[in-house]
Parts: C-alpha cells; sequence; structure tokens
C-alpha cells in the first residue's frame, strides 16, 4: 500500500502506471519461460505515490518474477499473473494474483523467515 502523494509532486513521488507497465515489459522473458501472460487490469490514470520509481520497479519486478516462477512449477493450465491497482481513500492498493498453485500451510508458516525461499538453486542462481 502506497500513499497519494497529497502534495505538489517531488522527486519522491512518481506516476505508479508507467512503472507498473515497464515492470510488466522487464519480466516478460519471466513470462515467457513460466509459458504465461502478465497484464495490467486496472484504471488508465492513477494517483502520483510517494516512493522512488527504481523501489517501486524493483518491488513490482520481484512479485511479478516470483509469480511467473510459482506458475512455472505449477501444472495449471490458465497460465496468468494479473497486476492490479485500485485507489482507496487515502492510498493506492497493488495486487499481484497469479494462478500458480497457491502456497501449502507448511511454508506459508516460514515466509518473512530471513534466507528462507521454496526455489532451488538452478531457479535462484547459486553454484555449489
Amino acid at each position: 500500500l502506497l500513499h497519494p502523494d497529497k502534495q505538489e509532486q517531488n522527486t519522491d513521488s512518481v506516476d505508479p502506471l508507467p512503472v507498473i507497465r515497464y515492470a510488466i515489459s522487464v519480466c516478460k522473458n519471466a513470462g515467457r519461460s513460466a509459458q504465461c501472460k502478465i497484464r495490467y487490469e486496472g484504471p488508465e490514470s492513477l494517483q502520483y505515490v510517494q516512493i522512488g520509481s527504481t523501489e517501486l520497479t524493483q518491488i513490482l519486478v520481484n512479485l511479478l518474477t516470483n509469480a511467473a516462477h510459482a506458475i512455472g512449477m505449477s501444472g495449471n493450465t490458465r497460465r496468468e499473473v494479473i497486476v492490479s491497482a485500485s485507489t482507496r481513500r487515502d492510498h493506492i492498493e497493488f495486487t499481484v494474483a497469479d494462478t500458480g498453485g497457491g502456497i501449502p500451510s507448511e511454508i506459508l508458516e516460514k515466509i518473512g523467515t530471513p534466507f528462507f525461499s521454496t526455489k532451488t538453486d538452478e531457479i535462484i542462481g547459486s553454484h555449489a
């Protein structure tokens, strides 16, 4: 959740829509590898948010890449990642949803633990 900029635009404010579109374009190869489509669903105009474009891009690229990897590991035939955004009273809500298999409860409990990952060495690029 990011709060819209209520003041005049400054260097720490960004129009999130071009950043969303850019992040989707950066993740096209991850989507292609997972044989899934990554798309935006939401309004064509959003309020500026108080975050740098680099930080917002990093957040979105990480979420989109993780979602594409999750779909790639699932057997689901509907393969899609959807980024959506909506304006609430005092903030903009971003959602990244995928049609992957979901997270098993035993793994869900571990999310947030430092260095925890469900990715194999091949996916995260580490070498033994």
